[in-house]
């Protein structure tokens, strides 16, 4: 539910937008927009630098409006960046999602191993 919050609360043209939730028993279903594909997906080819430049942008853009809430995504990685169908990034899955608390520490290892800066164990 913490994640549904987050999203909900987290409205920008490069973050998913939810549309609406339901509760079955333990399992939350959450309704977003149609989107294309993840950056994970196999492609043919690489995109054009200028779609590339594109989508580095939106995520940055994604980013920066998370950081100004004072929200951490913790959990950044291509399956969790979507693509619409014209081109544009979104960032998606806040389940690991935190808010940046100034002088409080906060989990290092909660990000996906694969995807784990160096020297973080």
């Amino acid at each position: 539910m913490r994640e549904v919050a987050y999203l909900w609360q987290c409205v920008h043209p490069h973050i998913l937008t939810a549309h609406g939730a339901a509760i079955h028993g333990s399992l939350v279903y959450l309704f977003t927009e149609a989107m294309e594909h993840d950056l994970s997906a196999p492609r043919h080819r690489a995109p054009p630098p200028a779609q590339r430049r594109r989508l580095a942008r939106g995520v940055a853009c994604g980013l920066a409006h998370l950081h100004g809430m004072s929200l951490m995504h913790r959990d950044l990685k291509p399956a969790n960046i979507l693509v619409t169908r014209t081109g544009e990034a979104k960032i998606a899955d806040f389940g690991m999602t935190r808010v940046w608390v100034a002088g409080r520490n906060h989990t290092l290892l909660v990000r996906t191993l694969w995807y784990r800066a160096p020297g973080l164990g």
